[in-house]
């Protein structure tokens, strides 16, 4: 009796190890990594979004806010995989994502300046700074959101499945700027 309650457990133990612990290294598994590290704004995430916004910002201060608007957008970026289609040593996943809606928000910005110039001119110069900092303080209060589909593909490398590299429009719909 006591044999048959110890194969049992060990039956169950290794039916837990075999569902729960499914194989890491999916097309699928590697794309949910991937917009998990978003999330959890990830080391290399965080690298590539300073790269970005240096070429957006010129000072430190702003360089920071800018920041935490994007990490922000990381932060609650919701995804869902939709599907992931494998053919030999190449596949793809078609993702949903959920993100805040920073291209409405960029025109309601470019807007309000474009109508409002005296407010972000130096002696009657358009100030850059001034401009950016409104478009900051105007994206970190952003609360419309918007769906995107990305269909992202994977390369199969010694038996290791790697995302391609990110196009341009998928990092846009990543940071909601992307044009809809």
């Amino acid at each position: 009796m006591k044999r048959k309650i110890i194969s049992l457990f060990s039956l169950v133990l290794l039916m837990i190890c075999l569902c729960g612990c499914g194989n890491m290294n999916t097309p699928k598994k590697k794309v949910e990594a991937l917009l998990s590290s978003y999330q959890n704004n990830g080391d290399s995430i965080i690298s590539e979004l300073n790269d970005y916004i240096k070429t957006l910002t010129a000072d430190d201060t702003t360089f920071e806010e800018y920041k935490k608007v994007y990490l922000r957008q990381y932060q609650d970026l919701t995804y869902e995989i939709k599907d992931e289609v494998i053919d030999g040593d190449n596949a793809t996943v078609t993702a949903q994502i959920e993100v805040y809606d920073y291209f409405k928000a960029n025109n309601d910005v470019n807007n309000y300046i474009s109508t409002n110039p005296n407010e972000f001119a130096n002696n009657g110069v358009y100030d850059t700074n001034k401009g950016l900092l409104y478009r900051i303080s105007e994206l970190s209060k952003s609360k419309d959101r918007i769906t995107y589909t990305l269909t992202l593909s994977l390369t199969k490398v010694n038996d290791d499945w790697t995302i391609d590299n990110l196009t341009n429009e998928d990092l846009e719909k990543i940071h909601g700027t992307y044009a809809h």
